[in-house]
């Protein structure tokens, strides 16, 4: 799912972006901007992920931008008699933005938190773009390749509002075999607001609150 690859194009193909960012770039590059993505599962549940950068910094042209992310989940243990036990998941990654591709190159081990660094960096996100754009993202040692092509622009209603946005249509394979498409839109100035899996929406925005300059 595209949301993966912020982590594959979010892991996430990239989670909300920062509204007082110069134009072009589609990721928060403020220290404190916190946004919050709903995640939607079959059956009609859902759990919140609260994102929050914590850290950028300049480094050969680009911004290193660390982001801390944190969601309450359920328990998959099930017990007779009891409700599935609540905890909180979290872990942090940081991502090397430029004005026109956006690469998620570390991320933290979710046991003793320690930084991992991704090599080669994962995502390689394509924006602005033109309709009809296309680029290919893979993984070789997990043999999965993923195709993104770009649409043309249109109105796209979420839980934070309606945002002009960019759609980006996914087709992904692992072992050869396809595996469900994605379209996730991004909007300029916000970023990742919105994705599909075969028609059903899987993440949107629910809220976004830019940090303040010169903290």
């Amino acid at each position: 799912m595209i949301w993966i690859v912020p982590v594959l194009v979010y892991h996430t193909l990239v989670p909300a972006g920062d509204a007082a960012a110069p134009s072009g770039y589609y990721f928060p590059t403020t220290v404190g901007t916190k946004w919050v993505m709903r995640k939607y599962y079959p059956g009609g549940t859902h759990s919140d992920v609260t994102y929050n950068v914590t850290s950028v910094e300049e480094k050969d042209g680009a911004k290193i931008v660390a982001v801390h992310r944190s969601s309450l989940e359920k328990s998959g243990l099930v017990l007779v008699g009891r409700e599935p036990e609540e905890y909180v998941f979290e872990w942090s990654d940081k991502y090397r933005v430029l004005a026109d591709r956006i690469y998620h190159i570390a991320t933290t081990d979710l046991k003793d938190k320690k930084w991992q660094t991704i090599d080669p960096p994962r995502g390689g996100l394509k924006l602005p773009g033109k309709p009809g754009d296309k680029w290919t993202n893979e993984i070789p040692a997990e043999n999965f390749k993923m195709t993104c092509t770009v649409g043309k622009p249109e109105r796209v209603k979420v839980v934070a509002g309606t945002f002009e946005a960019i759609p980006i249509y996914v087709e992904t394979t692992q072992d050869g075999k396809a595996m469900p498409s994605c379209t996730c839109w991004s909007a300029p100035g916000i970023g990742g607001i919105k994705s599909i899996e075969d028609g059903k929406v899987v993440m949107e925005l629910v809220s976004f609150t830019p940090g303040k300059k010169g903290k």
